[in-house]
């Protein structure tokens, strides 16, 4: 009976230093003559307002909650894959899953090969335009040199602007 006694005389109390708090505000020329403590909670209009110790209690208490529901279920987890591994029960599965699973992992592979194959080209073709670049600097060299017939000399221009040009457009799609 004391202790509902108590709460009455608190909330009284509360009230009274609110009700203080308030008629301070509206006479701007008086100073307060209390203020509501920080570490009290207090009732808006909005909804309860509560200090910083209630709300670290709170904070703390979902946390040790979220802890809690945690480190249950890990350890159920933990506990059923030592036992799968020790033998002493069947590994759960679920073979549609696992279907899926295995078919994710040849289409992985498959993608790999093929990234493999384009890196091959690609180093393959770039040997190819060098060899094309250097083809043509040979002939454009040939026809320099060269004091033969006019029908040669054409042929070596003809082919060295030929590979130019490739090496030129194979350039481009690398």
């Amino acid at each position: 009976m004391s202790s509902s006694i108590s709460n009455v005389d608190s909330s009284s109390m509360l009230s009274s230093t609110l009700n203080t708090h308030t008629n301070s505000t509206n006479d701007s020329t008086s100073s307060p003559t209390s203020y509501v403590s920080l570490l009290d909670s207090c009732e808006t209009p909005e909804g309860r307002i509560l200090s910083f110790p209630q709300r670290t209690t709170l904070n703390l208490s979902r946390t040790l909650t979220t802890l809690r529901q945690w480190s249950s279920k890990t350890l159920k987890y933990t506990r059923q894959l030592f036992q799968e591994r020790l033998g002493h029960v069947v590994p759960t599965q679920d073979i549609e899953l696992e279907q899926n699973i295995q078919l994710l992992r040849e289409t992985k592979r498959h993608y790999e090969n093929i990234l493999n194959e384009a890196r091959q080209m690609s180093i393959y073709f770039s040997g190819l335009l060098q060899t094309q670049r250097s083809l043509g600097e040979s002939f454009s060299e040939l026809q320099r040199i060269s004091g033969s017939s006019d029908d040669l000399i054409d042929q070596l221009v003809r082919n060295s602007q030929c590979q130019k040009t490739l090496a030129l457009n194979g350039g481009t799609l690398l």
